[in-house]
């Protein structure tokens, strides 16, 4: 047995050192892509909050940002959103809502906000999944969802071997991800229907994919390509990488506006207002074709897909490993092997992307 050990040591490459994992603050300063679309999206704030000078002033106004992750990029949605309201509604109160799971760093957020109840604004914690209902029945004026939905509640049973996520094939099991992402998109609505006040309107912008395309995600592709390197090197189990999925779907418009059948009809009481398609630039991409230096343009790339993406490997992936290297040490090779692919690969592997914008607003009418 130890002469099997001793040549099995010796068919696996080196573990990097690295930094002994993703450490506090890293995803808040690792999301310019994030904040890049919250500020995109300031274009439709007037219109916003004039509608909200619609709703009684003898009550606060009730705002949420549903997905808000460890903060950073809520404090900069909610500190626009409030300045704004501020400015046209000097007077009014303002209640605001941090949503997220329950397993979610709520600490990290709770640090972030900034004592404001002398100006009449008062910040609260909201646990639990987006995909059923947070709040009470029509008590919310207004909520944010930025970058969250295409996580999806539950992926199907399907089997994935070729890849990690769904868009590398094209049959019924990708039809499989689009009907079930269908399912926690529709359940999603329903309860922001019924957790907005009547004439409340929710803001939500959604990472998509256009109808035709059928190449695979950037920062998918990398993980994947960077997880195969491991499997050959005898750190990673290859039945273990078939088995992993990341529990993502990029919708596409179609699918999105599915539940208001083209954005004609309502649904749930809830009507389309703006629905905005468009394919933002990549702030990597554009500091890299300015200042040319693929060294930085891959650290900082990497440090993006690490943000969104380590929890899932790390619970999905090296968690079932059996090996004497920590999931800690695992991860950091991982993801230094992204960074190598990105700074020698960078046109394959470049962050391009589709972003659908989507205002949606209740009707004033209640029924019943």
């Amino acid at each position: 047995m130890s002469i099997v050990t001793r040549r099995a040591r010796q068919r696996t490459a080196p573990i990097h050192a690295g930094a002994a994992t993703m450490k506090r603050g890293h995803y808040d300063d690792n999301s310019s892509v994030q904040r890049s679309d919250i500020a995109s999206s300031l274009a439709y704030q007037e219109q916003i909050v004039r509608d909200m000078k619609l709703h009684s002033a003898n009550t606060p106004l009730v705002l949420a940002d549903f997905g808000c992750g460890t903060g950073g990029s809520s404090n900069q949605l909610m500190r626009s959103i409030t300045s704004a309201i501020q400015q046209e509604m000097p007077e009014r109160s303002l209640m605001i809502f941090r949503n997220d799971l329950q397993e979610n760093d709520f600490n990290s957020v709770a640090s972030q906000l900034v004592p404001m109840a002398s100006q009449g604004v008062c910040e609260f914690l909201a646990p639990g999944t987006f995909y059923e209902q947070v709040f009470p029945a029509n008590s919310l004026h207004f909520g944010t969802c930025f970058a969250a939905v295409h996580w999806m509640q539950r992926v199907p049973q399907v089997c994935l071997p070729e890849h990690l996520t769904p868009e590398i094939v094209h049959d019924d099991r990708w039809e499989a991800f689009s009907a079930e992402w269908q399912r926690g998109w529709n359940s999603f609505l329903q309860a922001r229907s019924t957790e907005l006040a009547p004439g409340g309107q929710m803001l939500t912008s959604i990472i998509a994919r256009t109808t035709a395309d059928e190449t695979v995600h950037g920062p998918f592709d990398v993980v994947q390509v960077a997880a195969e390197s491991m499997v050959q090197d005898g750190h990673v189990k290859a039945a273990d990488l078939e088995r992993f999925l990341l529990p993502i779907h990029r919708p596409t418009l179609e699918e999105t506006l599915a539940p208001f059948a083209g954005g004609e009809q309502d649904y749930h009481g809830l009507t389309v207002k703006i629905c905005d398609e468009t394919e933002p630039e990549c702030p990597f991409w554009a500091a890299l074709e300015r200042d040319h230096n693929v060294a930085d343009y891959a650290t900082k790339y990497t440090g993006f897909i690490r943000g969104f993406s380590e929890s899932s490997v790390r619970s999905g992936l090296f968690e079932a490993q059996l090996t004497r290297n920590p999931s800690s040490q695992l991860l950091d090779c991982l993801y230094e092997r992204v960074r190598q692919l990105n700074e020698q690969q960078p046109e394959r592997f470049r962050l391009t992307r589709t972003r659908i914008l989507l205002l949606l607003q209740k009707s004033s009418v209640t029924a019943g």
